[in-house]
């Protein structure tokens, strides 16, 4: 009882390697790609994909894809934060557009509102002014219709 195995020819080839059958340990389903080059051999995991079990070339191939594929996505987390920070920076300057011109108006608004205020106070002192000379004289004639009063 041993390893069965079997290689391609070359170094850097590829194999399998697999217990007999009957040896007295657990089985596994775990494969492992066995290079043999000049460093010597090497146990690689292999890719195991919707396409199937990829080993050499291929499994480097779909490595470099995925790689080339989370770069990307990397790239365009980075790209899509930075459009965050200058759409953010964009709408802080409008808002402060926007407050500055609501503070100008607020201000001319506010001296309106005083002269308003004001004149509504000077109004309230002749009514109170009249008020008080009709009381304190008798008014001769009636109102004609026309604004000017006739003797009585």
């Amino acid at each position: 009882m041993g390893w069965r195995h079997r290689f391609s020819r070359g170094v850097g080839s590829t194999g399998r390697v697999r217990p007999d059958e009957g040896m007295a340990m657990e089985h596994s389903d775990q494969l492992q790609e066995i290079v043999l080059s000049n460093q010597g051999v090497q146990l690689h995991d292999v890719y195991a994909g919707p396409d199937g079990v990829l080993t050499g070339a291929s499994r480097a191939a779909q490595e470099a894809r995925i790689t080339a594929e989370i770069l990307e996505r990397r790239d365009e987390v980075e790209r899509k934060e930075r459009d965050v920070k200058r759409r953010n920076k964009t709408m802080e300057a409008h808002v402060n557009i926007l407050r500055a011109e609501f503070e100008a108006e607020k201000e001319e608004l506010l001296q309106v509102i005083k002269q308003v205020k004001l004149r509504a106070e000077t109004l309230a002192m002749e009514l109170a002014k009249v008020a008080k000379a009709g009381r304190a004289g008798k008014v001769v004639g009636k109102d004609r219709g026309d604004g000017k009063r006739r003797e009585g």
